[in-house]
């Protein structure tokens, strides 16, 4: 049934609800929280994910964010034109009188490559920030899920398909892509972990890259990332250990 109430009203009752449920979360603060909601927030900003990353010595690709045209063809030439686009925030597009609603979203951005760009194809930077990355060639994409100190690492078998070349998300069907498990060195795990602990999350859902000669460079995490699928494909009990974590209520 369509809705009866106008667009500032359902803008006015949106925001209602909002404020309503973010007094719930903080009148329950001193319970145990998977991860508590200002953290998520905090943990989404991917230069922080990028900056703690690097400080805890796991590889990242080159980045930048900018507005400035010249800057972003600068570092576009500076590394031979292999360079991603990628979106600082979640990447919906959304259309209509209510942007809000989800029915109402065109599509997703995601990572893009920027092939056979001209300098003046990056005039459009000038209208908000973007965050470009040097690409890095990928043998499989990793999915690491942290619960609290509990490693869970998948292999994404992305480069076997066209569509999901640059982003595993693209293809649309999981299904058709091979997942495996895999097993992490224990050093990255452990430095996964620390980024975890660091960004005040007891979960996380990282994505990483494991390039042709073997290195693992970090791309982002999620702090809510899905984990269902994978579960699926790989028989990994995430599940078990996040309903493990809310049973001990955080207890060591």
């Amino acid at each position: 049934m369509p809705s009866i109430l106008s667009q500032y009203e359902r803008e006015y009752g949106y925001n209602e609800c909002r404020q309503d449920l973010h007094g719930l979360y903080n009148y329950l603060q001193d319970r145990f929280w998977i991860s508590p909601i200002e953290n998520l927030r905090r943990a989404s900003n991917k230069p922080l994910q990028l900056r703690l990353a690097s400080k805890l010595g796991l590889p990242i690709p080159a980045t930048i964010t900018t507005n400035d045209p010249e800057e972003a063809w600068k570092f576009y030439i500076s590394h031979g034109s292999k360079v991603v686009y990628k979106t600082l925030s979640d990447g919906l597009l959304a259309s209509g009188k209510d942007p809000w609603d989800r029915q109402f979203v065109l599509g997703e951005v995601y990572t893009t490559p920027l092939e056979n760009y001209k300098r003046t194809d990056f005039e459009e930077v000038v209208n908000c920030p973007c965050l470009f990355q040097e690409y890095i060639p990928k043998e499989i994409e990793i999915r690491v899920t942290i619960v609290k100190d509990q490693v869970f690492t998948a292999e994404i078998h992305s480069q076997e398909s066209p569509a999901t070349i640059y982003d595993w998300r693209r293809g649309g069907d999981l299904n058709n892509i091979i997942h495996r498990i895999h097993r992490l060195p224990s050093d990255i795990s452990e430095k996964c972990i620390s980024l975890v602990e660091r960004l005040g999350l007891n979960f996380g859902a990282i994505d990483m890259i494991l390039t042709p000669s073997g290195e693992y460079v970090f791309l982002e995490i999620n702090p809510n990332g899905q984990y269902g699928w994978i579960e699926v494909r790989t028989g990994l009990n995430i599940s078990e250990a996040i309903a493990k974590a809310l049973v001990d209520g955080g207890k060591e």
